[in-house]
């Protein structure tokens, strides 16, 4: 083909006498006929319908299917609570005067002082900042 471009000749394409068959037989030639071809679909079968069977679900695998979800949705929600140390209880308490509150610093260094612990210095790891006894106030 180069020889003809240096002399300045046009070049046309051929022109293929070949066509693709009508695999699926419609009638033309479309791009089922060239996945059938690929072997996509199964030979000789039906392009227009599901090469597998769809499967009907009923209202009841649903239920047992969301039962299953459930139950095991619940124990993860379990295993969460266990390894973050939630309180038990909730996260209110009834205090001295009858009233209900949240649980909070004050709650947590009253229930120390039951146990007969001894509070952290200040500055040290763990111990409430300043800021903290006054947010709690």
């Amino acid at each position: 083909m180069r020889q003809y471009y240096a002399k300045g000749k046009t070049v046309e394409k051929k022109k293929s006498s070949k066509k693709f068959p009508d695999l699926t037989g419609d009638g033309k030639v479309t791009r089922a006929d060239i996945l059938k071809g690929r072997g996509v679909f199964k030979r000789g079968g039906d392009v227009s319908k599901r090469t597998s069977p769809k499967k009907s679900v009923t209202f009841k695998d649903r239920l047992i299917k969301q039962a299953k979800f459930d139950k095991i949705a619940e124990e993860g929600r379990k295993k969460i609570r266990e390894r973050r140390n939630f309180r038990k209880g909730g996260d209110t308490h009834v205090t001295k005067e009858g009233k209900t509150a949240k649980k909070g610093l004050w709650y947590n260094i009253h229930q120390k002082r039951k146990r007969g612990e001894k509070m952290r210095k200040k500055g040290d790891k763990g111990a409430p900042t300043a800021a903290a006894i006054k947010r709690s106030q």
